[in-house]
This record gives C-alpha cells, sequence and structure tokens, in this order.
C-alpha cells in the first residue's frame, strides 16, 4: 500500500515533533503558537479530509453527522500511532464508568475489572500487566460469545454496551498495533494508507459505545481532552 497523502505533507513534522503536533491539531492553543513560531507544520481538520483515507463513511451508509465525527476522530488520531490510540480509549472506557450507573450486576464486575486493568496496562505496562490484560480480555470475549451468532438481540446487545468501552479499550490495548504492517508496505505504520482503518475498528467500537452512554460530543470531547493532557505533559520543557 501506497503512502498517504497527508503523510507526504506532514510525516516528517509528524516524527520528529509527534506530542506536540498532536495537541496542536487537537487545538491546543500554547501547542499551536510554539509549532508556529517554530515553522513545525501540523495538519488541520481540513487536510485529514481532503485525503480519502481517512474518510469515516468509504462505504456511504445512513450513519448520524455526530457518529461519523467520532469515526473521523479515531481516524485522525491513528496517524500518531498506537499510544495516543491507548490513551483514546482508555477515555472512552473511563467516560462510560462515570455515566453508566445502571450496568447490569451480572456484567458489572467484569467491565470494573476490565476498565482498572487497561488504565493499569497503560499506565504502567508490565509482563504480569499485560498477562492479566489477556486474561480479562478473555472473559470479556467468552460473556458475548453465546450471543455472536443473533448481534441485534436484547442481550447481546447488553452485554456488548455494558461491557463496552473498557472491553474494546482491552482489544486495542493487547494487540501491537506498531507491528500490524504485511510485508511490503510502507514505514512507519501510521504513514500506510490502510493503517488507520485496520487499527481503528476497536477504538472506533470503544467510542461509539462510550457515546452510547453520554453522547458522541461528550465522548469527543473525553477523547480530545485527555490527548491533549497527555500530550502537554510531556511538552512541560518546551512550552512556555
Amino acid at each position: 500500500m501506497a503512502k498517504t497523502e497527508l503523510w507526504d505533507d506532514f510525516g516528517e513534522s509528524i516524527l520528529a515533533s509527534p506530542e506536540l503536533t498532536l495537541a496542536a491539531f487537537l487545538g491546543h492553543e500554547p501547542s499551536m503558537i510554539f509549532a508556529r513560531q517554530q515553522s513545525i507544520l501540523f495538519p488541520a481538520k481540513s487536510d485529514f479530509q481532503a485525503d480519502q483515507t481517512y474518510d469515516p463513511n468509504p462505504h456511504k451508509l445512513k450513519l448520524a453527522a455526530d457518529e461519523l465525527d467520532s469515526t473521523f476522530l479515531m481516524r485522525c488520531v491513528s496517524t500518531w500511532g498506537a499510544e495516543p490510540l491507548q490513551h483514546a480509549v482508555n477515555a472512552c472506557s473511563q467516560l462510560q464508568c462515570e455515566r453508566h450507573d445502571l450496568c447490569s450486576p451480572q456484567l458489572l464486575p467484569l467491565r470494573t475489572e476490565a476498565a482498572w486493568t487497561l488504565q493499569k496496562l497503560i499506565n504502567s505496562p508490565s509482563p504480569a500487566t499485560r498477562r492479566k490484560a489477556n486474561e480479562v480480555l478473555l472473559k470479556c470475549k467468552v460473556a458475548y460469545r453465546q450471543f455472536e451468532k443473533s448481534p441485534d438481540s436484547a442481550e447481546a446487545q447488553q452485554v456488548w454496551y455494558h461491557l463496552g468501552a473498557p472491553w474494546f479499550g482491552l482489544e486495542t490495548a493487547t494487540g501491537d498495533l506498531a507491528a500490524r504492517i504485511d510485508c511490503g508496505e510502507t514505514v512507519p505504520a501510521p504513514s500506510n494508507s490502510s493503517w488507520c482503518a485496520r487499527v481503528t475498528v476497536w477504538p472506533v467500537r470503544a467510542i461509539d459505545a462510550a457515546a452510547h452512554w453520554s453522547s458522541h460530543v461528550v465522548a469527543q470531547e473525553a477523547v480530545r481532552s485527555t490527548l491533549i493532557s497527555w500530550a502537554a505533559s510531556r511538552l512541560e520543557t518546551i512550552l512556555p
């Protein structure tokens, strides 16, 4: 697969200043000002919209505009690689746990365990934490497995949305996103024109689940604010 048009224009600055360009793209004013002062290019929403790679609805399905905006956001974030995607799905997981008070009593312990394990895996990764994450992820899959053939049933929908973002976050964070490159494709991975579609399947499901218990606008803001805070914390030594 070829490089994306966006990567041709902004890939060099994204590689050189990943946190700065991400924060600037997300609207963090100090990062935007500093990047412009230093002549560091960063993409705008319109740049992603001009590249069909990031089209949130390539099959032209009848989907709500706010849902497409959530998909688009996750596709854009994928340009900065695996780590921002992991923080994005953790934001979705935390939002769902805050907003979804009436989780099924049968599923609540597993949802809590999934959310806690996801956050620990992202903040303090270790072989032991990864093993635990895989164990909890398997529990989530087992809980849903009996309903796989009838995904529209009430029982399937309950498991899907009640485990929701914590489960989908684990699916994202336990996968080796950086290694999902087929032989012969461009490097680094996010420059690949098929990268964002392949690696955002679970992140898009995570933001959709979080939005199910709040709204897409709220879920998008949770992702943005979390990523800005994470990126800005790494920029403290350079930003005024």
